[in-house]
């Protein structure tokens, strides 16, 4: 099995080799980028040959004046003018997409030929540390000329040329920018994530994650505008140039303000009124500019100047803080160093005292963001941690309170059970307080209808009937303030002083006097009070005696003829005053007149829509009921307010008492139902 298994690799290796072979031979290898450092000339002035109306030349006569050079080398300039030509005879190779890769700044407009026909022109809007030109397919051996015009003080290629595959240049300027790309894209970054955290936050932290952020973003479009690769985002020096003024001119405020925010604690108040300073002077020289007054660039040394004082101002700051024993104060003092060592090696390294790159200041710049990271995330740890404590000490008050409400509740239950009893019996004692048909009077004289309707278990709303002397009878009809058990305690006493004061011959004003003079001493200083309706009917000479204590009138139907009346007397509540003299009214009543007691509780009844039913909706519904048998013409004013208020709830107790005066059996005057 081995031996097949190897001779049949074999087979497939020899029948796949040429055409591997033969892809690999199809294939060049790419030659390597070579730095064209030998072979350039160069020379001043326009070439004869060159015509400036077309931009074309003849580069076959030869012209005198042609110097050699040696890049990375510079033309005399004693002998410089506005235009130089260079010239390069281009070397073969192998390259996808030839090109050729300058590592300097090539001027706006330069052009570039080959026999005599120009190929490529630097953009006008350009003029970066690097420059890569595409070269046509057939350039091996010819020679390309250059024409650079530029009216600075350098005029020329000064740095190095290479030849190559442009995707190798475009990944050389990559590399070589990407850190400095990075870390402006992270600070941008961070500044945004910090914006969101000031939103969530705000009522927390302050403005804290703002002034981070806003530090933040112009750290990172100062570190950005200093790249290589922002102008393949904006191809205009001058915009980039802008940004890094007015980044530069907003980081010192921003700085300060970031400061002030991460030690609002110490409560520093020159801080923030330095970061204010800063802000308004930064606005000015941003006004004064686009003013046209003075060019941000001409204030660059004062933005320098006001960095440095800042900058040392704050870190003693935050080297005291540190003998204070802040731990965040020596992170920020940290961060602050770093930038400041950077800052020192990129000028030392632009002096060419200490060798290495020259741009620096972007590493520093970073260092310092991520000081104010660090600690921010350290508050978030603490605050974290904070609140794990708390939430587990909550979590075992939480148990331990838990276990106490449990206990609570299961004593609440027990008492509420007991007081449950209580109302319940309160209740029935209430229900054998308010007389029901079959404790009514038996009299032929008299007919009797009644309705009562708690909003609670037990209500204040009371009527009677009282004997008064022999042929004599009292009809009561009352409200006590609140609801609930105080208020039917207090109609029990209620009722027992009408029974008590009700006698033959005395008045019903004279029964609420002697009764309001019990009920102050007992609930004058409770603020309880009630209102009554009391009328007496002496079935003797037929007179109605009636006096009312602040309740609604009493309702009069002569069925007889048709007629109705409002029977009402002043008179104030009782059990509010100690001593008041209440009137009474008297009037003769005829066979078959109907008297209608009621509480609020009927009148101020409401539906949904919130509307009262009212006193002439009781009027209207008692006279279109009036024909129907006592008992029947109570259910019948019921279900009108029960359909009145659908299914709003009760807001107050409810009650009505009817009595008919019938003195011997007329079919005219007893009317049954239909």
């Amino acid at each position: 099995m081995p031996a097949r298994f190897t001779l049949e690799v074999w087979i497939l290796l020899c029948i796949n080799y040429p055409l591997f072979a033969g892809q690999t031979a199809q294939k060049p290898l790419e030659t390597a980028p070579l730095k064209i450092v030998h072979g350039w000339e160069f020379y001043w002035g326009d070439l004869p040959g060159y015509s400036v109306s077309n931009s074309l030349f003849d580069p076959t006569p030869e012209v005198s004046g042609w110097k050699p050079l040696v890049l990375d080398g510079n033309p005399p300039w004693g002998e410089r003018q506005t235009v130089i030509w260079y010239r390069l005879t281009l070397p073969a190779g192998v390259w996808k997409h030839p090109s050729l890769y300058f590592d300097t700044e090539i001027a706006t407009g330069s052009t570039f030929y080959i026999d005599g026909k120009p190929f490529y022109t630097s953009p006008l809007t350009y003029t970066g540390s690097w420059h890569i030109v595409p070269l046509p397919e057939n350039f091996a051996g010819k020679t390309v000329y250059i024409r650079v015009q530029s009216y600075r003080i350098f005029v020329g290629i000064y740095g190095w040329v290479w030849i190559g595959s442009e995707g190798t240049f475009w990944a050389s300027v990559v590399n070589s920018d990407i850190v400095k790309f990075s870390l402006a894209i992270v600070s941008i970054a961070l500044g945004i994530f910090a914006g969101i955290l000031q939103l969530i936050f705000r009522k927390r932290e302050g403005f804290s994650y703002a002034a981070f952020g806003a530090f933040a973003v112009c750290a990172g479009y100062y570190i950005f505008s200093k790249s290589d690769l922002r102008m393949q985002v904006v191809m205009d020096q001058g915009v980039w140039s802008y940004i890094e003024l007015l980044t530069l001119n907003l980081i010192p405020p921003t700085i300060t303000l970031a400061f002030y925010y991460t030690f609002i604690s110490k409560n520093n108040i020159f801080v923030l009124r330095l970061a204010q300073v800063l802000f308004v002077a930064a606005a000015a020289f941003v006004g004064l500019d686009l003013a046209g007054i003075i060019p941000l660039i001409h204030l660059l040394l004062t933005v320098q100047v006001m960095i440095m004082i800042g900058g040392v101002y704050l870190i003693a700051l935050a080297v005291r803080y540190m003998i204070d024993g802040d731990v965040d104060a020596r992170i920020y003092a940290a961060g602050f160093g770093f930038m400041i060592l950077f800052g020192i090696y990129n000028v030392l390294s632009a002096l060419e005292i200490l060798p290495g790159n020259k741009s620096t200041v972007h590493y520093g710049m970073f260092f310092f963001l991520l000081s104010f990271v660090v600690i921010f995330i350290r508050r978030f740890l603490s605050i974290n941690q904070k609140i794990s404590a708390y939430n587990s000490e909550l979590e075992k008050q939480v148990t331990s309170r838990t276990a106490e409400l449990n206990d609570l509740n299961r004593t609440l239950l027990t008492h509420t059970e007991s007081i449950l009893r209580e109302i319940q019996m309160a209740k029935r004692v209430q229900e054998h307080i308010l007389p029901d048909l079959q404790r009514m009077p038996k009299r032929p004289e008299l007919g009797f209808g009644s309705r009562y309707e708690a909003m609670e278990s037990v209500g204040g709303d009371l009527y009677d009937v009282i004997r008064v002397g022999k042929n004599g009878y009292g009809f009561l009809i009352a409200d006590v303030s609140g609801h609930g058990v105080a208020a039917a305690l207090i109609t029990a006493m209620v009722k027992v002083d009408f029974n008590t004061h009700s006698r033959w011959g005395v008045s019903p004003s004279d029964t609420i006097h002697d009764v309001n003079k019990d009920l102050y001493e007992f609930i004058g200083d409770l603020e309880y009070f009630l209102t009554a309706y009391y009328c007496i009917l002496n079935l003797e000479t037929e007179e109605f005696q009636y006096s009312s204590a602040g309740h609604h009138p009493a309702i009069l139907l002569r069925r007889s003829t048709g007629e109705s009346f409002v029977l009402n007397t002043p008179g104030t509540i009782i059990g509010s005053f100690e001593d008041f003299e209440w009137k009474t009214e008297s009037m003769k009543l005829v066979a078959g007149d109907r008297i209608l007691l009621y509480t609020d509780g009927i009148v101020e009844a409401r539906n949904e829509a919130k509307k009262l039913w009212g006193y002439d909706s009781l009027m209207a519904s008692a006279k279109r009921h009036a024909k129907l048998e006592i008992t029947l013409f109570v259910d019948a004013i019921s279900e009108d307010i029960s359909r009145f208020c659908g299914k709003q709830p009760r807001d107050d107790d409810r009650a009505l008492l009817c009595v008919d005066y019938i003195p011997h059996e007329d079919p005219a005057i007893v009317m049954k139902k239909s």
